[in-house]
């Protein structure tokens, strides 16, 4: 063997110390939500409390039954406590970061029906107004196969923003904002 004084490996983790199979476990539960949320990235957008809450789930069911499977997906518990601890530790290590957004950068939302119908009638007023005006017709919101229709952040601000508040009714589900974001390589 060569002469290993060469390589500074001191303070640097043992990487080769992690059991292999943990990496397998998360994988295997990580291959399922990708299929059940279509969207590997999800779990980014989800508070850290519900993955502390669902660690926590997962922990009691495999103390209860180590042998047990989650209903739902037939995974074992214990892996996926392990995937939501996985979370739980790459979340903790970011901490709060603050992003810049730009209002023209395009996001997605999934609309409620109310908020379909806002879009549908969103020139209502302004052909009221101008009869004149005969190339605006009124239409429907262009829904992907995933259910979310793309914006222009400035202009879902501008068409939603009187409508968003605390105590009204939901024009977008779950109030989700989804970013689309250039992944650099």
């Amino acid at each position: 063997m060569g002469d290993q004084t060469a390589k500074q490996d001191e303070g640097k983790l043992r990487l080769s110390l992690v059991p292999p199979q943990i990496i397998r476990d998360v994988a295997e539960v990580r291959e399922y939500g990708c299929k059940k949320y279509k969207d590997p990235d999800n779990w980014k957008r989800v508070e850290i409390k519900r993955y502390r809450d669902a660690a926590y789930r997962h922990l009691l069911a495999y103390i209860e039954d180590p042998a047990g499977k989650d209903e739902e997906s037939g995974i074992e518990h214990y892996k996926h406590l392990a995937c939501n601890l996985a979370f739980i530790c790459e979340l903790e290590k970011k901490g709060v970061e603050m992003e810049s957004l730009n209002l023209n950068d395009r996001i997605k939302v999934k609309l409620t029906p109310l908020g379909v119908t806002i879009f549908y009638h969103q020139y209502d007023d302004l052909l009221k107004d101008h009869p004149q005006i005969t190339s605006i017709k009124p239409r429907m919101p262009q829904i992907d196969k995933d259910g979310y229709t793309n914006f222009q952040l400035w202009s879902f601000i501008q068409l939603y923003g009187d409508y968003i508040h605390m105590g009204a009714d939901q024009v977008i589900e779950d109030n989700r904002i989804y970013f689309e974001t250039v992944k650099e390589e």
